[in-house]
């Protein structure tokens, strides 16, 4: 979620990192312009989210954690009327605490003030959502305080973080002072370290290997120790088939193993439904992903699937679906070396059982099987911070309908700005401009297949797509023409042909993933749609590819000269501007975008801005150095080439 960032109500670090180049200290300002501060204070992809922190290798919304150590207590819930529950109407914590009920003299001392306020700030957005203690009798802060300095931020960054502030809780419009800011910010340790997720409040590290007590018994990098100095390969040999368990993971009697049968409209029918009711969501309870049957088939069911890598957990004396995890099989090459690998994703767990250890069960039962297969090594996603990432992604957010983002809590007016100049501001044109633009058939699969293949060569970590997978990924979403309209689609892709000539040129797509507002009075959805993969003839490695029936030489896009990085941008910009106007005709609320590819290339010039969620990406039983996922503007550019739904 991934999976996964996912759609967040304005959150206080997302406030301080929306006027922060992060994770680097910068001068990035802003001003009554909206161009400024518009961003979407919110990360709005599949991930997980932070109270999962130990709950699953893929990105998940169940709220599980691996440690937990009271385990299932053999009473099972009562899940009569789950789907009818409504989300949590309560308001969302604020930053700082009600004034304290003790002696009127010490609700001015200032400096008891910041120190609650601090320890508010550790409360909300420490990692995991773990609060550091505070005093009972007082709420401020305990003794432990931060001996490193904050991120320094700039007169106008700290006008910006008022301004919100203000917006959030109007008693402290015009209380507040610059000082005041910068202050909690350096009380409460958000250092250029916290931002970047290397470590938690106060400095403190965000969790010590001894800590993860299901991570430290995995073949997973440990982090205590440096990926730079790593042995790329594996961790741990492939086991001998015969010496893997051919039985499940024990279960608790009240529960029994499920093979998920998706061709089964009934059985994906439950997993839409556990996954609409008790998937990822947001702290707040604001949004909820609105994932659809049809998006199930086609993320889950791709050429190769395992049947038997759709596990899921029934109630044994009613076979209500309760728990579910996937897996599919994919070929991933990490720099020089290509595997075969599991795709782990979409790992849930009903609410009204979390907490009781189901989660490790579902890893382990989901990793006996695909070894059953001769697989060894998997790829994940979480928004959580585990045991130990290969990259790091930021996700970033092209508003496409300000009315709709504002009503809905996803974003907010600027400050010293109108909705009228935010409409006008985030306004596209009605017509494309590239010549040759139209919807990819299957008699273009050759040549796109190709040419996407060569595209991702240059990265560090990409799929090894064959043109059955291209395919499948690209076209089998595209739902059903009834009566002249496409019913069911799920993803879109556009090639550009050259004319004359048949040449497919460029190509790019996007997939549909709306999510639920769930404090409207009335059901309204934000419409989401993510860029996925693209490729352009307009990097040297793709300029030239023949018939494909002979090798091209790949270079990496580290090794790209400036000349051909800025000529790959400018088309890459023109390829995605059309791409903003495709997706608001088609009536997209937003098109939301990571920091990989060559995303950074156009994120800043097509008027994307940054949101406040993170993506990181995990290898299970294999170690590989870092590879940049092009958060700082330095790296230049992204060494991540795979996406995960």
């Amino acid at each position: 979620m991934r999976k996964h960032s996912f759609l967040t109500p304005p959150s206080y670090l997302g406030v301080i990192m929306a006027f922060t180049d992060v994770p680097r200290t910068s001068e990035h300002s802003t001003s009554a312009d909206p161009t400024s501060s518009a961003t979407a204070s919110t990360s709005s992809a599949p991930q997980a989210q932070d109270v999962a922190a130990e709950a699953a290798p893929p990105s998940t919304g169940n709220g599980a954690t691996v440690d937990d150590e009271d385990g299932y207590d053999g009473q099972l819930p009562d899940f009569s009327g789950d789907e009818a529950a409504s989300a949590p109407t309560t308001n969302a914590p604020k930053l700082l605490p009600p004034k304290p009920r003790g002696p009127p003299g010490a609700r001015n001392k200032k400096s008891g003030s910041l120190a609650s306020s601090a320890a508010a700030l550790k409360k909300k957005l420490s990692p995991g959502n773990k609060a550091t203690k505070t005093t009972a009798s007082s709420g401020q802060a305990s003794s432990s305080t931060s001996n490193t300095e904050g991120i320094k931020m700039t007169d106008n960054q700290l006008d910006a973080v008022m301004a919100k502030l203000a917006l959030d809780q109007p008693e402290l419009a015009g209380k507040l002072q610059r000082l005041d800011v910068q202050e909690l910010i350096n009380q409460a340790g958000i250092n250029e370290k916290f931002l970047k997720g290397e470590s938690g409040l106060m400095g403190k590290a965000v969790k010590d290997m001894a800590s993860h007590k299901f991570w430290s018994t995995q073949p997973v990098p440990r982090l205590d120790e440096s990926l730079q100095d790593v042995r790329e390969g594996p961790l741990e040999p492939n086991t001998p088939i015969e010496q893997i368990p051919r039985e499940p993971i024990k279960l608790h009697k009240d529960f029994v193993w499920s093979n998920v049968e998706l061709n089964d409209s009934a059985q994906l029918k439950e997993v839409y439904d556990l996954m609409t009711n008790n998937y990822v969501e947001d702290p707040d309870a604001s949004f909820r992903f609105d994932y659809s049957a049809e998006f199930f088939e086609w993320a889950l069911k791709p050429p190769g699937y395992v049947p038997d890598w759709h596990v899921g957990i029934r109630v044994a004396a009613t076979g209500k679906l309760v728990a579910f995890i996937s897996g599919i099989p994919l070929d991933l090459r990490v720099r020089s070396v290509t595997k075969r690998c599991t795709e782990i994703n979409f790992l849930c767990v009903h609410k009204k059982l979390r907490s009781k250890r189901l989660t490790p069960l579902l890893i382990q039962e989901v990793t006996r099987r695909t070894h059953l297969f001769g697989i060894f090594q998997a790829i994940y996603t979480a928004g959580a911070y585990l045991p130990t990432p290969v990259s790091r992604c930021q996700y970033y957010h092209r508003n496409l309908n300000p009315q709709k983002l504002v009503k809905t809590g996803f974003t907010s007016i600027p400050r010293n700005s109108t909705m009228a100049r935010l409409i006008n501001h985030y306004r596209v044109p009605t017509e494309t401009k590239l010549v040759g633009l139209r919807e990819m058939e299957k008699k273009d699969l050759k040549q796109v297949a190709r040419l996407i293949r060569a595209y991702n060569a240059r990265f560090d970590i990409a799929p090894a797509m064959a043109n059955k997978e291209v395919e499948h990924m690209l076209l089998a979403g595209r739902g059903k023409d009834v009566d002249g309209k496409r019913v069911g689609q799920i993803v879109w892709t556009y090639v550009v042909e050259e004319p004359g000539t048949g040449k497919i040129t460029d190509v790019f797509s996007f997939y549909s993933l709306p999510s639920t507002a769930t404090k409207m009075t009335t059901r309204t959805l934000v419409n989401a749609a993510y860029l996925f993969y693209y490729a352009t003839t307009a990097c040297p490695s793709c300029a030239d590819l023949g018939d494909g029936s002979t090798a091209t030489a790949v270079t990496n896009w580290k090794d790209e000269t400036q000349e051909e990085r800025e000529t790959l941008q400018k088309r890459l910009i023109e390829l995605i501007s059309d791409c903003l106007i495709l997706t608001s005709k088609l009536g997209f609320d937003v098109l939301n975008a990571l920091t990989l590819q060559d995303n950074s290339l156009f994120l800043e010039d097509l008027k994307f801005g940054k949101g406040d969620g993170f993506l990181h990406y995990y290898l299970y039983n294999y170690a590989t150095k870092p590879i940049l996922g092009g958060i700082d503007a330095t790296d230049g550019g992204s060494g991540v080439g795979v996406i995960m739904l």
